[in-house]
């Protein structure tokens, strides 16, 4: 794992980036590529399970930013495992992460709106067009039993 100025990347490739700022405690994903890649999807969310894994395993709670800078559709193959991973992590979820964005300053992130509703977040979730607004949005959550 690469530390640059308090983050730490978990992984990169030319599609995306998965960092956390460990000052403030929050998970990136950062998709600056729209392309869909199979092998590189089902490895990020592997990683992305994971970390939600060790996190719980460490006691650790974060907050969770997804960076959408192009999107496109994709095949019905991706929200299926994507909604499943969500669903096991689910128990995770509850007591470790404080609050989700997915930032997107284009009208094209409408297309995940009906999509999410065929999954109930467990934790605080938010739309929003600019980085801040996501920032302001997941730093105001805290979780249930802690009041962190």
């Amino acid at each position: 794992m690469n530390q640059i100025d308090n983050k730490s990347i978990i992984l990169e490739t030319n599609q995306y980036k998965i960092y956390v700022d460990n000052e403030k405690n929050t998970l990136f994903i950062d998709i600056f590529k729209a392309d869909y890649n199979k092998e590189l999807f089902f490895n990020g969310l592997e990683y992305i399970k994971n970390f939600w894994i060790l996190a719980n395993q460490n006691n650790k709670s974060f907050y969770q930013v997804f960076i959408f800078r192009e999107v496109k559709l994709y095949p019905f193959e991706l929200y299926e495992t994507l909604f499943n991973t969500l669903k096991q992590l689910e128990n995770i979820f509850k007591t470790n992460l404080y609050g989700t964005c997915i930032v997107n300053d284009s009208n094209l992130i409408d297309i995940f709106k009906p999509l999410f509703s065929m999954y109930k977040t467990v934790r605080p979730f938010q739309f929003v067009k600019t980085l801040d607004e996501g920032l302001d949005f997941i730093y105001k959550q805290s979780l249930p039993n802690n009041g962190a």
